[in-house]
């Protein structure tokens, strides 16, 4: 697949993509990511959560997320396991790539009341392999665990 682009900031429509030709729906465009020869390397199975609730900062604004410890330089993107938990449904937490101009790349919500929602979403990682998150001011979120399971480069 060497020479390929992926453009992860638009929908990709699998019909023009061809492994043997290049697919970039906007030639650069927008300033996303792209990313080529589309290697995935999945994370050993950790223990831990890498982020937890009282990691991150809840007031209704992005803050960086840093990648940089747990992914290997020229990663461009991330896929994270995300999982909250809160007594009031609708309650989420939100991801986008950092310097990024769409409201939102990915979120998970609490679906029912105090039950776990798991979810897996792809975030596109900026040069310092920083994600931005946000969670609403004054969440009632009792866990919001965030975890990395692999990367492409």
């Amino acid at each position: 697949m060497s020479g390929d682009t992926i453009d992860f900031g638009d929908f990709i429509d699998l019909s023009k993509f061809n492994a043997g030709a290049a697919f970039d729906p906007k030639a650069g465009g927008l300033g996303r990511p792209k990313l080529k020869g589309a290697v995935f390397v999945p994370r050993p199975t950790t223990a831990d959560f890498d982020w937890e609730l009282s990691d991150l900062t809840a007031d209704g604004s992005f803050h960086d997320l840093s990648f940089s410890s747990i992914v290997p330089a020229d990663t461009q993107v991330v896929i994270i396991n995300v999982r909250v938990k809160g007594p009031t449904i609708g309650e989420k937490v939100k991801f986008r790539r950092k310097g990024g101009g769409a409201e939102s790349e990915g979120a998970v919500l609490v679906q029912a009341s105090n039950v776990f929602n798991r979810v897996d979403l792809v975030v596109a990682l900026d040069d310092n392999r920083a994600a931005r998150y946000r969670l609403d001011n004054n969440t009632d979120l009792v866990n919001c665990d965030i975890t990395a399971k692999g990367w492409f480069f």
